[in-house]
C-alpha cells in the first residue's frame, strides 16, 4: 500500500452527538443538515455529503474530512467579511 494510502482501520469517526459539541450545536441541528445534504436544498449551509456516511439509521462523520470542511467554511467566511 502506498504511505498516502489510508487504510480503512486508520480513519477516525465521530457520532452525531459528538460533532454537534465540536460544533456548539444540538444534534437535532446536524440531523437537519443531513437531510437538508442528501435531499440537496440550499440554506443552513447543508454538510457534504462525502463527509458522513450511513449505516442504516446510524450516521458517522469522517474525522478528517470534517475538519477539512470546516476549516474551508471559516476561510470562505474570513474571505467574504475581509472582502
Amino acid at each position: 500500500m502506498l504511505e498516502n494510502q489510508r487504510s480503512p482501520t486508520n480513519v477516525e469517526f465521530l457520532t452525531v452527538e459528538e460533532v454537534a459539541k465540536i460544533l456548539k450545536t444540538t444534534p437535532g441541528v446536524i440531523y437537519t443538515y443531513i437531510y437538508n445534504s442528501r435531499k440537496k436544498k440550499r440554506g443552513n449551509s447543508p454538510i457534504p455529503n462525502d463527509v458522513y456516511i450511513k449505516f442504516g439509521r446510524k450516521t458517522l462523520f469522517i474525522k478528517e474530512k470534517l475538519f477539512d470542511w470546516l476549516l474551508i467554511q471559516t476561510n470562505v467566511k474570513g474571505d467574504i467579511k475581509n472582502g
